[in-house]
């Protein structure tokens, strides 16, 4: 199962959007990763990763401190 394209949501639910609109405490840390990321893999959105970085990292400063 392919995992929906931001670009294929209602503006309301894409992270971007709802940053403009609600600001970022409207946001889960994960949604602002992926705005910084900007783009998914093949099948994994965008989101999908910020929040499982956020996962493996648990916070946002130890994955500010992860190597490359």
């Amino acid at each position: 199962m392919t995992a929906m394209r931001l670009k294929d949501q209602p503006p309301s639910e894409r992270p971007r959007e709802r940053l403009r609109e609600k600001g970022a405490d409207s946001l889960s840390h994960g949604e602002l990763v992926a705005i910084l990321l900007r783009t998914g893999l093949k099948g994994v959105t965008v989101v999908e990763i910020g929040k499982g970085l956020v996962n493996r990292y648990r916070t946002l400063d130890a994955l500010a401190r992860a190597s490359w």
